[in-house]
């Protein structure tokens, strides 16, 4: 992780990460937006926490599903496969709010 970037920070006494306007307390289990309580459902915030702890390194799809579903990729059906698909645009849709940068699940 690179501490030196401004935009990200991981405070491990306090249970606490950020990324710009966004802050998980983890201790907590919550996030906040712009210092607003946003409430992710559960599948959503272990994908955002997993993202965060591994902000500088790329995520496969595989290593999420391990997390999440504490299962292989090879184990999971088409249907269950696809689901960290909605789980993955809804995270998208939150952070929107923090940065209008944050590209549709479909663009390019």
């Amino acid at each position: 992780m690179n501490n030196t970037d401004t935009n990200h920070h991981v405070d491990n006494t306090n249970n606490r990460m950020s990324y710009q306007d966004l802050l998980i307390d983890a201790k907590a289990h919550k996030a906040y937006i712009s210092g607003k309580y946003t409430r992710f459902a559960k599948i959503d915030y272990k994908i955002l926490v997993l993202l965060l702890l591994n902000k500088q390194k790329l995520v496969f799809r595989e290593d999420i599903i391990t997390h999440v579903w504490d299962c292989t990729l090879e184990n999971t059906s088409l249907s269950d496969n696809r689901k960290l698909d909605v789980h993955i645009y809804n995270i998208r849709k939150h952070l929107k709010q923090v940065d209008k940068k944050v590209a549709d699940y479909n663009s390019n």
